[in-house]
């Protein structure tokens, strides 16, 4: 057992060594990862993992594109990894091999006026005309046979709520909360109960650098306990809201 834990750390530590040696040129080793382009969540992600990797001595920059080319590119070994993913991509994206721990997590919630009495689950909405994105699986899925309007995108979706066109809207927590700082609805718009659906989110890397997959695995998990992970998930957040507000710049940066 000594023995083949003692191969298994040479096995990491080389590999690693290996990566490390690709990115010589540069004072600290760089590491790319495609995200999701204009999503709220990614945003939060890239500060996340950013920090992760700089606590290993490492640096990630983020390659913004569309959800599909994203993991073309990263699954073709064109970038390092993938920034957030739902469980599972491994399946139909072979070399893309997961993060153990997830880092992030997905919240969809109700988002409603003081009118609306709480809401616990999506049979309480079955009392009020709902709103929801068109397309967007869990929502449409979770309102099936309500009386709803689909929306096209999310502002148009809020441009209901604030019109009063409907009571209550199912969407994304993070991407919610930024678009009412965006509109100054605050406090009159607020999340309403707890999350409708919820789902954790990992980071990928091409399986060329597989070996840091543990050292990743045990960063996360060590940010987790210390506090760090939150506190920078809740730093990330915050910066979205303030740049809602102001009108200030939305773009992903380390």
């Amino acid at each position: 057992m000594i023995k083949n834990n003692f191969s298994f750390v040479c096995g990491v530590l080389l590999g690693l060594a290996g990566w490390l040696a690709t990115s010589a040129r540069a004072e600290t080793p760089t590491l790319y990862a495609t995200m999701i382009a204009n999503s709220h969540l990614q945003c939060m992600a890239s500060k996340v993992m950013g920090r992760v990797y700089g606590n290993l001595g490492m640096r990630m920059e983020v390659l913004p594109m569309p959800a599909k080319r994203a993991l073309a590119y990263s699954s073709s070994g064109q970038a390092d990894a993938e920034l957030l993913r739902l469980e599972g991509f491994s399946k139909q994206y072979p070399d893309l091999l997961p993060v153990p721990e997830p880092y992030l997590g997905f919240s969809g919630v109700a988002f409603s006026g003081p009118v609306v009495g709480t809401i616990s689950g999506w049979k309480d909405l079955r009392a009020y005309r709902v709103g929801v994105v068109r397309g967007v699986r869990y929502s449409n899925e979770g309102t099936e046979g309500m009386e709803r309007i689909l929306a096209n995108d999310l502002p148009q979706l809020f441009d209901l709520l604030e019109k009063g066109r409907v009571s209550v809207v199912v969407t994304s927590r993070v991407s919610g909360s930024v678009e009412v700082a965006r509109r100054g609805l605050t406090p009159s718009i607020v999340v309403n109960g707890q999350p409708l659906y919820e789902r954790p989110l990992y980071h990928y890397v091409h399986r060329d650098h597989a070996a840091l997959i543990p050292l990743l695995d045990a960063e996360i998990r060590r940010m987790k306990a210390s506090g760090e992970l939150q506190a920078i998930t809740d730093q990330a957040l915050d910066e979205l809201l303030l740049n809602a507000q102001t009108g200030g710049l939305s773009e992903c940066t380390q």
